[in-house]
């Protein structure tokens, strides 16, 4: 798995989005490793569910998804629960293990 990383060298921070017209860091993650990537607003996790990608670089729970989405693959697997359903959550990182 390649996983976008914070850009340190320029002084970039987790906190911080990559433009679309940014050269974005890389980091070769093996199947297994433990990580924290950021959850989308608006989803309730639980230890052990499957997490997609949201096509934002941000991940959302496997069938929280909308209807215009084509799950292509199950990227981790939740090893922390989190509720961000309030109206007032934002994206936060949580900690998961890559498949």
């Amino acid at each position: 798995r390649l996983v976008a990383v914070e850009d340190a060298l320029q002084g970039g921070t987790v906190e911080e989005s990559y433009a679309t017209t940014e050269l974005v860091q890389l980091h070769v993650v093996e199947p297994g490793a433990v990580v924290q990537m950021i959850l989308e607003a608006g989803q309730n996790v639980s230890i052990g569910d499957k997490l997609i990608s949201a096509g934002n670089g941000k991940l959302i729970v496997n069938g929280q998804e909308d209807s215009l989405t084509t799950v292509e693959q199950i990227i981790a697997v939740a090893q922390e629960a989190e509720d961000l359903s309030d109206s007032t959550a934002v994206d936060t990182l949580i900690t998961v293990r890559l498949l």
